[in-house]
C-alpha cells in the first residue's frame, strides 16, 4: 500500500515579489527575504521548489541569492497564489497588503510568472493552464523594436538657398542647408511629414550652432570687460570661389582691418569643438566651402593653391588659440590638423560616392 504524505501546511507571511534582474515575478516566504535580497532554492524539480515555499522551508547554505522588490504580502499561501496572477495584468500599485500597506505606482505591464503560464506552445496543445510550477531560475528577455529610417539624410553645411521642391502629390525633395559625411550633393525625396521633420532638425542645427558661439565668447570674456566681438560685415564666409579666397588674402594683408581681423578671430574663436583637432576643423569649415577646399593643399601640388604661404594660416592659428579650450595648442598640432582636413576635401559632402559612380559609368 501506498503511504500517503502528510498535507502541507504554510504558517508565517508569504511575499510577492519581483526579481529585479529578470523582472519576473514570485511567491516567497518572509524568512526568506532580507535588506532587498531573498534566497532561492537550488532544487532542479519544480515540486521541490513549490514545496519549500509552500511550508516556509528553512533555508540552506547553499541556496543562492537574488536581487528584489517586495509588490505585497500577504498571511495566506492561497491569497498569495491569487496576488501573482493579478500581478500578470494590474498595475503593481493595487496589489496591497492585508494591511493596506501600498506600494508605488508602476506602469501596466504584463509579467511572466512562474510556473503559472499558458501552456500554448506545448506539443500536446491540451490548452490547459498548468499551476503550481515554478522554474528555479528566471529569466525574462525584452523585445528590441526593429526600427528603420526611411529617407532621413544628416544635414551638415550649406549648400543651397531654398529647403524644398514641391512634387507631384505628397512627395517633396528635401535640399539639406547642412551636410555630414557621404551624404553626397544631391537633394533628398520625402514624404511631407519627412520633410516637416527635416525642416525642424535643421533649424534646431542652426540654433545650437549659434548657441555653441554664444556660449564660447561668454566664457572667453569671463572677467573681463571686453565686448561681444562680431564677424566684419565687408566679409561673407564660406568662401566659394578662389577669387574670394585671394580677394581675403588680400583684406587680411591690409593694415586697416587690423580691429576687423581681431574682431574675426574671436568670432572664428568662439567657433565649439572637443579638442584641438575640432576646432581646427569647424573653423576651416567657416572659412572655406567643400568646393574651394578641393582646390587648396598645404604644399600647392598639383596645381592647387599653397595654404602654407597664405596670410589665412596665420590667421587660423590665432583663432584657435583663442578658443578657451584649445588654448595651449601648437603650431605643429594645428599644421597637422589642417594637411589632414585638405586631404579630406575630395571626399567631404559624398565625393566619394561620386567619383565611385563616376568609375561605374565610365566601365559600363
Amino acid at each position: 500500500m501506498k503511504r500517503r504524505e502528510p498535507p502541507l501546511t504554510s504558517s508565517g507571511m508569504f511575499l510577492i515579489v519581483e526579481f529585479t534582474e529578470t523582472k519576473t515575478v514570485n511567491i516567497i516566504p518572509e524568512s526568506w527575504f532580507e535588506d532587498g535580497v531573498t534566497k532561492w532554492p537550488n532544487y532542479q524539480s519544480d515540486k521541490h521548489i513549490n514545496r519549500a515555499v509552500q511550508t516556509c522551508e528553512e533555508p540552506g547554505e547553499d541556496w543562492k541569492l537574488y536581487d528584489v522588490r517586495v509588490l505585497s504580502r500577504t498571511g495566506e499561501y492561497l491569497r498569495a497564489r491569487e496576488k501573482l496572477k493579478a500581478s500578470m495584468t494590474c498595475n503593481t500599485s493595487e496589489l496591497q497588503t492585508d494591511e493596506e500597506e501600498f506600494v508605488k505606482k508602476r506602469k501596466v505591464k504584463k509579467r511572466h510568472m512562474f510556473g503559472d503560464t499558458e501552456s500554448d506552445s506545448e506539443p500536446n496543445g491540451s490548452g490547459k493552464k498548468r499551476h503550481g510550477d515554478f522554474s528555479s531560475t528566471p529569466w525574462v528577455s525584452s523585445p528590441i523594436p526593429n526600427m528603420t529610417n526611411k529617407g532621413f539624410e544628416t544635414p551638415s553645411r550649406p549648400t543651397g538657398t531654398g529647403n524644398t521642391i514641391s512634387l507631384s502629390g505628397d512627395h517633396q525633395v528635401f535640399n539639406p542647408t547642412f551636410r555630414l559625411g557621404k551624404t553626397g550633393t544631391g537633394s533628398i525625396p520625402c514624404s511631407a511629414a519627412q520633410l516637416h521633420i527635416l525642416t525642424l532638425l535643421e533649424h534646431i542645427k542652426e540654433q545650437q550652432m549659434q548657441l555653441a558661439v554664444a556660449v564660447n565668447n561668454l566664457a572667453a570674456r569671463i572677467g573681463t570687460e571686453t565686448p561681444m566681438a562680431e564677424m566684419p560685415h565687408s566679409i561673407n564666409l564660406p568662401l566659394d570661389t578662389l577669387s574670394e579666397v585671394d580677394e581675403f588674402e588680400e583684406w587680411l594683408k591690409d593694415s586697416r582691418n587690423s580691429h576687423a581681423k581681431q574682431n574675426m578671430i574671436s568670432v572664428l574663436g568662439a567657433v565649439g569643438g572637443q579638442n584641438a583637432k575640432k576646432v581646427t576643423w569647424n573653423i576651416l569649415s567657416r572659412i572655406f566651402s567643400d568646393a574651394v577646399a578641393k582646390q587648396i593643399n598645404w604644399k600647392g601640388a598639383n596645381r592647387k593653391k599653397c595654404f602654407k604661404e597664405m596670410v589665412t594660416r596665420s590667421l587660423l592659428i590665432r583663432a584657435v588659440r583663442k578658443n578657451h579650450s584649445t588654448g595651449g595648442a601648437t603650431d605643429t598640432e594645428i599644421d597637422s590638423f589642417t594637411i589632414r582636413w585638405f586631404n579630406l576635401a575630395c571626399d567631404r559632402g559624398g565625393g566619394r560616392k561620386e567619383r565611385g559612380k563616376d568609375r561605374c559609368q565610365q566601365e559600363a
